[in-house]
């Protein structure tokens, strides 16, 4: 057959579409399912298997589907094969990404099922990420049935180009617009609104009653399902490409807490006071700080709800979070009025913050660890823990609030202590939760953990009673 202009621009059109579709779709998945499984290699490993492996099938299989019949309904059995693998894409989509549908089932799994985070994701993506791939996937070799008269290898090209093309644009307007600008539960309408319009245009010729019917049905769906009204009642003021960020009031203590994907990341109480952890190094670190050193230069990595140094005027802090809204947010809804002039905020990834830092401060706050889902990989490592001591004056103090196994009951909890001590080895760790249990080994506490620099330390003695200088090395003056 002979296609016109028209006509190969169109198949095209799909093509881009389809390739844009199915990447923005793995992005999503990504992000929706951080608040509850983290963002770690393995459970995004596992998200793009989910989508790379019923891609391939969706090719192969979509490249052996031969029409019922042939000649004058060639054409319009194609269209009515790729409507169907779109429609049905669609409504898993739907449900799959939406906001209030995807927060139901997850939470269902944890409650009813499992909550190890590997089970999580893969029962996820199995239900809702493998179908709508896999009929997604069909469309680029069914429409190549249409090129049956052109250049193989030219067509080829065009059409990978073209599917590629759209992946490309898939993944960076998604992320870097979409997310940033309309927030995460809009991009999901996006998604669907585009996937709806190629449904609609594969069937404007007959049926288009009942096809304008099932288009607007999703559409109004796919709102009612993300609408800021759905998050309001889950108390979040802002869905971006980083957080789900919710700010309530527990109305048993009337704390106010700055809730960032599903773990509390800040709380200040009805007096004005912010979490134990961080008042005791208000009390121990900041507080007590010598008159002459002032104004002291502070780094917190991790700005949360900005309530370190809540009302410290006189020292200089900077605080960095990827988060670039987290500051606006905090004054609008959590902290209730601006931050001083002496609190600057840097959005920008905490590693990439470090590596082009000059400043030497006498304080870090390490506060990037949101429960045990929630810990970024590259922020545990000696090489992290390297850079940040580079940024410390020669007697400054280094803290990291780690949430962990206070008992060391798991391989996490030794190992980030182990790691830690390999960088600082005279340090000390203070359990600043409350209620803490010792003989309740099976849970988590905030560990402080606090060094001063080792730019000017000594090698360490270990005392046997073969060999025992305890009595020279004590400290002669009491002060």
């Amino acid at each position: 057959m002979t296609l016109t202009p028209r006509a190969i621009f169109y198949i095209f059109l799909i093509i881009f579409v389809e390739g844009y579709i199915v990447l923005s779709t793995e992005l999503l998945a990504i992000r929706i399912l951080t608040p509850y499984v983290g963002s770690g290699t393995d459970t995004i490993s596992i998200i793009i298997a989910a989508v790379l492996l019923p891609l391939a099938a969706g090719y192969y299989f979509g490249g052996k589907f031969t029409p019922s019949r042939l000649g004058k309904d060639y054409n319009r059995t194609i269209r009515r094969k790729l409507s169907h693998n779109i429609l049905i894409s669609s409504v898993f989509i739907l449900l799959g990404l939406s906001f209030l549908s995807s927060a139901l089932f997850v939470q269902t799994i944890i409650s009813n099922l499992s909550n190890d985070r590997i089970f999580v994701t893969t029962f996820y993506t199995f239900i809702f990420l493998v179908t709508p791939v896999f009929l997604l996937g069909q469309t680029t070799p069914l429409l190549s049935n249409f090129f049956s008269e052109q250049k193989l290898s030219e067509t080829t090209g065009k059409i990978l180009f073209i599917s590629t093309l759209g992946s490309f644009i898939g993944a960076t307007f998604t992320t870097l617009i979409l997310m940033s600008y309309i927030g995460v539960n809009y991009t999901v309408v996006v998604n669907i609104v585009l996937a709806v319009l190629l449904y609609t245009s594969l069937n404007k010729s007959a049926r288009i009653e009942k096809t304008l019917i099932i288009a607007t049905g999703l559409v109004l769906v796919a709102y009612a399902l993300n609408s800021q009204k759905i998050l309001d009642s889950f108390h979040i003021v802002e869905s971006n490409k980083y957080n789900d960020i919710a700010v309530m009031t527990n109305p048993e203590d009337g704390m106010k807490m700055l809730i960032l994907n599903n773990t509390v990341s800040s709380g200040i109480d009805k007096n004005g006071k912010p979490y134990p952890y961080i008042r005791y190094l208000d009390d121990h670190f900041i507080n007590t700080i010598p008159d002459d050193r002032k104004p002291a230069h502070i780094l917190v990595l991790g700005a949360g709800g900005f309530t370190l140094g809540l009302d410290d005027d006189t020292n200089i802090y900077d605080f960095v979070d990827i988060d670039g809204s987290l500051k606006d947010i905090s004054e609008k809804y959590f902290l209730g009025h601006e931050l001083g002039p002496n609190k600057n905020f840097h959005p920008m990834p905490a590693r990439g913050f470090l590596t082009q830092n000059t400043q030497k401060y006498d304080l870090i706050l390490i506060d990037l660890f949101f429960g045990l889902q929630n810990i970024p990989e590259h922020l545990v490592t000696r090489d992290f823990f390297e850079q940040v001591k580079g940024a410390l004056q020669p007697d400054g103090f280094i803290t990291a609030n780690v949430i962990a196994n206070p008992v060391y009951q798991d391989a996490f909890s030794r190992n980030i202590d182990a790691t830690f001590r390999s960088v600082f080895p005279d340090m000390t760790r203070q359990i600043v939760s409350p209620g803490f249990n010792a003989w309740k080994t099976d849970n988590v506490a905030n560990l402080l953990y606090s060094a001063q620099n080792t730019a000017t330390q000594h090698p360490h003695r270990i005392y046997t009673d073969n060999l025992n200088r305890s009595y020279a090395d004590r400290p002669r003056d009491l002060k």
